[in-house]
């Protein structure tokens, strides 16, 4: 009787274990938007450095959560409960469009507001991302739009409107997170050069 019983112990202690270790769950991965490296920049031509105050970007309401989102359908969307953005993807996007801008304008006189950074404000940036489709294996898609205006005043001309757009080698989180980061170097060129030409235009007056 003992030695049923040692028996019946046993297996049920090997159950339990069986059971724990396959509940066990996945250790989540976590993500952070790269902003552009120093030598991908092109040396600034700007006797002065401009001083640029970017507004924090508004994204949609599906994206604003921890986990990344990606498209499964034409209306289908996942969130990937393992692999999470470490921090805001909110406020991450705006602060590698600041430092894009401040490398790509060749200023240490850019930043989010609010923040650290110069009084003198020339301009300010309004950008919102309208779209961003995250297709694993296939591509980003970021369409955007974006105001630069002059000072703070947050007015400008009518709104920017854009769309880029990177190819993905494989369907790994990390090579779509660097998509992501790629498509908002594209934009992050588009405003570097609107500025650019703003200023020129008025340095020429």
């Amino acid at each position: 009787m003992d030695v049923v019983c040692l028996r019946t112990f046993s297996v049920a202690v090997a159950f339990v274990i069986m059971l724990t270790g396959c509940t066990r769950s996945p250790s989540a991965k976590f993500y952070t938007l790269t902003p552009l490296a120093p030598q991908e920049t092109l040396p600034s031509v700007q006797k002065a450095p401009v001083a640029v105050k970017v507004m924090p970007v508004t994204i949609p309401d599906y994206l604003d959560r921890p986990q990344i989102v990606t498209q499964t359908g034409t209306n289908s969307l996942k969130t990937a409960e393992f692999n999470r953005w470490a921090g805001s993807l909110r406020n991450g996007i705006s602060a590698v469009l600041a430092e894009n801008l401040g490398l790509l304008l060749g200023s240490d006189q850019v930043s989010v507001h609010p923040g650290i950074g110069s009084k003198k404000v020339d301009y300010s940036v309004n950008m919102q991302v309208v779209r961003l489709d995250a297709l694993p294996g296939d591509k980003v898609f970021l369409k955007v739009q974006w105001i630069v205006s002059p000072g703070q005043e947050g007015r400008g001309p009518a709104p920017q409107t854009r769309t880029f757009s990177e190819r993905l080698s494989d369907s790994s989180y990390e090579t779509l997170v660097t998509g992501i980061s790629k498509t908002l170097e594209q934009a992050s060129r588009e405003i570097a050069g609107e500025i650019s030409g703003l200023r020129n235009e008025k340095s020429d007056k």
